[in-house]
């Protein structure tokens, strides 16, 4: 899978950093004339978003991602620079990145490194969060993108003047739904998908970018209004014992259940595909699972019982 990289620092802005002293300062405020910048770049792990081009490249422009240093210090030492919470937006449709006001951090002075953790969506998760929530209505690009947790950590253990890239890593688990013509020929066209028995909440520890135990409450996921071509939905990972799963609506009203009849297992970081075909009588529901970059590595047909009501 090709990795995308987002860059944060272009050589025109680190020649206007160089001479414009109101630019070139530490994140705590102070000037380093001979200091070393921390320059930052960002890949994405398993870069396939969503179906239908959603966010399928690599960030809108406009994106942004929060970004929070650290000095490594060792037992009882001091810490020596103290870094704010920073802020980097896209700035083009390639993925390119600057900080606000273009005023980059430097490492401290004493020769110590930084730890670094990296959050998107910027506008949801911060240093301070303790629970993440997916959308319950997913069927626009907005609502699915504020779904996507991606979180990224790195450890730079001293001054170093060569970028350094992060790699952003999907934490939530992706669900890809096709629905197609079976026996009969029923007409899939407009076919709206609804997820239920979803647990939307999990717990999110901000300070390390790691995620914590579900919370309990079950509801629904709008996947798209449309299926006939592959629509994506983003779930925090879970098993989902054997319960009412899918409702699919059809254009001519008809509404169909599915029941999964084995408990699923829904893993961060990895893509669901399921292919629903809709007969007269009934349903085939098969599904494939991998990483997020579509390299498929299991396949089965899960047996399925259906309910229709016209």
């Amino acid at each position: 899978m090709k990795n995308y990289l987002l860059y944060m620092a272009s050589a025109l802005l680190l020649l206007t950093a160089c001479t414009n002293g109101d630019e070139n300062q530490t994140a705590n405020g102070q000037q380093q004339e001979d200091g070393i910048p921390i320059m930052l770049q960002a890949g994405v792990k398993q870069m396939t978003r969503a179906a239908n081009d959603i966010q399928n490249g690599v960030f809108e422009k406009g994106a942004t991602i929060n970004i929070y240093l650290k000095e490594i210090t060792i037992g009882a030492q001091s810490v020596t620079t103290k870094y704010s919470d920073m802020v980097y937006t896209t700035t083009n449709y390639t993925g390119a990145l600057s900080p606000q006001n273009n005023i980059y951090p430097y490492f401290p002075t004493n020769g110590r490194g930084i730890t670094v953790l990296a959050m998107y969506p910027s506008s949801v998760v911060k240093k301070t969060s303790t629970s993440f929530t997916v959308e319950s209505d997913q069927k626009s690009s907005a609502n699915y993108k504020l779904s996507d947790l991606m979180v990224a950590t790195d450890t730079i253990p001293a001054p170093d003047p060569a970028m350094r890239t992060l790699q952003f890593q999907h934490m939530m688990s992706k669900i890809t739904i096709k629905i197609v013509s079976g026996t009969g020929s029923p007409d899939i066209d407009n076919s709206q998908v609804t997820l239920y028995n979803i647990k939307r909440k999990i717990t999110f520890d901000g300070a390390t970018g790691t995620l914590g135990a579900l919370d309990d409450e079950l509801g629904t996921v709008a996947v798209s209004d449309d299926c006939s071509t592959a629509q994506s939905c983003i779930i925090p990972p879970q098993d989902i014992d054997p319960c009412r799963f899918f409702r699919i609506r059809l254009k001519n009203k008809d509404v169909i259940y599915y029941y999964n009849t084995q408990t699923l297992n829904f893993l961060s970081g990895h893509e669901y595909k399921f292919v629903i075909t809709i007969n007269q009588n009934g349903l085939d529901v098969s599904y494939t699972v991998g990483t997020w970059e579509n390299e498929e590595n299991d396949g089965s047909v899960i047996p399925a019982h259906a309910d229709m009501d016209s």
